[in-house]
């Protein structure tokens, strides 16, 4: 059995080069019927998928290029059966993670809010595509990473380390700690401060990038007049809850409808799905 769920080709390589046999875990998952680990992000996405098939179809439709659409097609059956032949076109390019060419992404004047940011490497990374940016907002709630995160950009300039949260409102919450899957959870062991990115931006911004384990929905509450008054590109991690392909373009389109919409998955498995949208100029 082929455990990891991150790399599960890597790992099915690696095994059959040494001639054991061998089953991955979402095959293993389906039809064992044991009492084992569920797949996370994955709960209630079948019964979602038959009761708004529609919107899943709409959002499909609306995708801007023939990559995007192949990627949410597989994607989608690859929940629906468990079969990991559908992934077989992908591969694990984590590292590359954010900065597509379509952004478009100019090497002066851009202004970047990281929302989970972690150890502050997508900021690096935005820094280094754009050398002669404007600003950084950086949020990141846990102590250690906004930490590790200063260390990683010491001597970078206009950066704003902020340790809140982002959510659609100012409150306190109870937060799980663990390493870059840190989230906001009732069962948390410590607590965190969160507010609205309304209440926190001092100026316009050109590009978000949001990935912060299931609280997108909520954040991008918080973000309504930012989005609405500076039409920013956006990069929004769209796999952590089962209704998220067709949940969140359906809010951002709520808030302004002249994006274009791409998506990219960046593993071989369940996780790094990142849906961009790019502003229309009128």
């Amino acid at each position: 059995m082929v455990v990891p769920i991150g790399r599960p080709l890597i790992a099915e390589k690696k095994v059959k080069q040494h001639q054991f046999k061998s089953l991955d875990y979402y095959s293993f998952y389906k039809y064992s019927e044991l009492d084992i680990k569920h797949l996370p992000f994955w709960d209630g996405f079948n019964e979602d998928f038959k009761i708004h098939y529609d919107k899943y179809n709409k959002i499909y439709n609306l995708l801007s290029d023939k990559i995007s659409k192949n990627q949410f097609y597989n994607i989608i059956n690859f929940r629906l059966s468990y079969d990991i032949n559908y992934m077989r076109g992908f591969s694990y390019i984590a590292d590359k993670q954010y900065f597509e060419d379509f952004l478009m992404l100019k090497k002066n004047g851009e202004t970047f809010v990281d929302i989970g940011a972690y150890d502050g490497y997508t900021s690096e990374e935005f820094i280094r595509h754009c050398p002669d940016y404007k600003s950084v907002y950086l949020f990141e709630p846990e102590e250690k990473n906004l930490s590790e995160a200063r260390d990683r950009l010491s001597g970078k300039r206009d950066i704003s380390f902020i340790q809140k949260g982002l959510s659609s409102r100012n409150q306190t919450l109870k937060f799980d700690v663990s390493g870059s899957s840190s989230k906001i959870s009732s069962t948390g062991d410590v607590t965190i401060e969160v507010d609205r990115l309304d209440n926190l931006l001092c100026g316009p911004v050109t590009f978000i990038k949001m990935d912060i384990e299931g609280a997108e929905a909520d954040a991008i509450e918080g973000a309504v007049e930012t989005i609405k008054e500076y039409h920013p590109k956006l990069a929004l991690s769209v796999y952590h809850k089962a209704n998220d392909f067709w949940k969140i373009p359906e809010h951002i389109f709520s808030i302004r409808d002249d994006y274009k919409i791409f998506l990219r998955h960046y593993t071989e498995g369940i996780s790094e799905t990142i849906m961009f949208f790019i502003p229309i100029a009128i």
